[in-house]
C-alpha cells in the first residue's frame, strides 16, 4: 500500500547498524521516519529482550 505513493521511499537497513541508518537518513533528508520493523517470535523477545530493546528503545542521536 505504501509503495503506491510517489513520496514513499523504503530504506532497508539493519537498525542495529547505526552508521548505515544515519547515512540513509542523511541522504534521504526525510520530514518523517516511520519505523515498521518487527520481531518475529514473541517468545524469543521475552527470553532475550536485549537485542529487541537495542532496536526499539535506543534512539541514535540525530
Amino acid at each position: 500500500m505504501l509503495g503506491q505513493h510517489k513520496i514513499f521511499n523504503p530504506i532497508t537497513e539493519m537498525l542495529e547498524d547505526e552508521e548505515a541508518v544515519m547515512n540513509s537518513v542523511a541522504v534521504a533528508k526525510p520530514d518523517v521516519i516511520v519505523h515498521l520493523a518487527a520481531q518475529a517470535g514473541v517468545r524469543y523477545s521475552l527470553e532475550n529482550p536485549r537485542p529487541i530493546c537495542m532496536v526499539m528503545c535506543l534512539v541514535p542521536s540525530m
